[in-house]
């Protein structure tokens, strides 16, 4: 995972604040839902309620299939709760 800054220049009314975002690898998903786990933690959310999702992909057909996973996150951009 990296982390990054980046000065806000295209969103009118933020007066050049610094703005945080972060990349994931979703190559390295081996999904075992920690991220999910840490998002409801973090974020005190409450239960029945889910801000991250593990999406399980399949491709291929018997007997050459593969699984891969989609890390979907909530996207809460501008008030964001797991940013401080």
């Amino acid at each position: 995972m990296t982390f990054g800054a980046v000065l806000s220049q295209s969103a009118p009314g933020l007066n050049n604040r610094m703005r945080y975002g972060f990349v994931i690898d979703h190559r390295a998903c081996i999904g075992c839902h920690a991220c999910t786990v840490a998002c409801k933690s973090e974020n005190e959310v409450p239960l029945g309620t889910f801000r991250t999702w593990v999406k399980y992909i399949e491709k291929g057909e018997y007997p050459n299939t593969n699984r891969f996973f989609s890390v979907l996150r909530c996207n809460h951009c501008d008030d964001a709760p797991c940013v401080t």
